[in-house]
């Protein structure tokens, strides 16, 4: 999961995408996308978010699309494959966070995250958004305890495989860079979708929303990697 030497547009290809715009696609998700989130988040690279990122792709990758497919039936397996397309996404920007971390001349400690510096405002609105998102996207679907426990069980599983054996200091400060820089890549991928041209099979709203609350497969996919974001975040520390 840590293979810094593997193409991050090898993964896009799995996908079913044509090779030329995989590599396009990894182009933006290492450029814009990366230094969104970096400018939301100053010192992101500086850590270990990367795992958490690529622990995200691989949870919620193989866990959305047989959820989505119980969320919207009458879907078929093309159809729900597409709900795979935004986790698959944060690999290619671990992939970037990680390299620009090893072109500092000298490894650098991010510290512990505060959130009363530059990005906080940012972050706390990118996590208002995120719920928001989630209460109608997914609650209204399957309501809101089933949804909590959900996303708290990705969260569980996630922040396993990202910390592995970490002690010290690094399972100290690296939850709170992890789960904060999960959001802030989620975001910027929000502000980056007509870009991202992601799978358009749209599906109906919940019965409990209005009609603004129509989105595509592949939203709903993005959605519960914001699920999984949100959970980690509410089991931090007050003091992160």
């Amino acid at each position: 999961m840590d293979d810094a030497a593997a193409d991050p547009a090898a993964g896009l290809e799995a996908l079913g995408l044509p090779p030329e715009r995989a590599a396009e696609l990894s182009s933006i998700l290492r450029g814009l996308v990366t230094d969104l989130a970096l400018r939301d988040l100053p010192r992101l690279e500086l850590g270990g978010a990367h795992r958490w990122l690529r622990a995200t792709g691989t949870v919620i990758g193989s866990a959305a699309p047989g959820l989505v497919r119980d969320m919207v039936p009458g879907l078929d397996d093309r159809q729900v494959a597409e709900a795979a397309f935004h986790p698959n996404l944060l690999p290619p920007v671990a992939f970037e966070l990680r390299r620009r971390r090893a072109l500092l001349r000298r490894a650098k400690d991010p510290g512990a995250l505060s959130r009363t510096g530059p990005g906080a405002l940012k972050l706390s609105a990118a996590l208002m958004t995120s719920r928001f998102l989630v209460h109608d996207h997914l609650a209204a679907r399957i309501g809101v305890e089933a949804t909590n426990r959900l996303g708290a069980s990705h969260a569980e599983t996630i922040r396993s495989i990202a910390l592995g054996a970490a002690t010290g200091r690094a399972a100290r400060t690296e939850p709170a860079w992890g789960a904060w820089g999960l959001l802030a890549v989620l975001q910027a991928l929000l502000r980056h979708r007509e870009l991202l041209q992601a799978p358009a099979t749209s599906v109906p709203a919940p019965p409990t929303q209005a009609a603004a609350a129509t989105s595509t497969v592949g939203d709903l996919g993005l959605f519960l990697c914001c699920s999984a974001a949100n959970a980690l975040i509410a089991a931090l520390p007050t003091t992160d």
